[in-house]
């Protein structure tokens, strides 16, 4: 499946290339809890061990999931994935080594206790174990005591991770 391509519709020559708008999370969350959000996740893969790695949310939904989140008005749905996995993680890690995966919709209660729903362009990273242990998680959506977590497909189903976290372990590791 490949990415969607991107059009500018209703724009004229002159074109005004106007700054993105960006809100404190706690309003934003509030202003588009009646939306349907579209996200930029990642997983990352250890190959040689048949393992993806997870990290414990704080936020909702809250539990062993993907780094990842919101795509800025005007980024691309690469560009916000590998934002997302510097922000979460600290790896840096270049454009080529990110392998779209497939779209997902989440629904799950938020912060607020109103439905909250998104769309997620999964994007999968391959690792080696030793780039693993430059990673810091992010505090501001994880638990950083809890750390980056190796799962193989046994361990998926023992730690309450998701069902979707399982589908998508299916898809990398076939």
């Amino acid at each position: 499946m490949c990415l969607p391509k991107t059009f500018l519709l209703g724009t004229e020559w002159p074109m005004f290339i106007l700054p993105p708008a960006r809100l404190p999370k706690k309003e934003y969350l509030a202003k588009t809890s009646t939306f349907v959000r579209c996200c930029a996740d990642v997983v990352i893969s250890i190959p040689q061990e048949k393992s993806i790695c997870l990290a414990w949310r704080i936020l909702q939904p809250i539990g062993w999931f993907l780094f990842g989140g919101g795509i800025y008005p005007g980024e691309s749905i690469l560009a916000a994935a590998m934002r997302h996995l510097r922000v979460d993680t600290g790896l840096d890690l270049e454009e080529a080594r990110f392998r779209y995966l497939d779209e997902y919709r989440y629904q799950y209660v938020g912060e607020e206790g109103a439905l909250q729903d998104a769309i997620s362009k999964t994007f999968v990273v391959e690792c080696e174990k030793i780039e693993l242990l430059s990673v810091t998680i992010s505090p501001d959506e994880y638990n950083p005591a809890k750390g980056l977590k190796q799962f193989r497909k046994p361990e998926l189903g023992t730690y309450g991770v998701p069902e979707p976290i399982m589908h998508i372990y299916n898809q990398i590791f076939p």
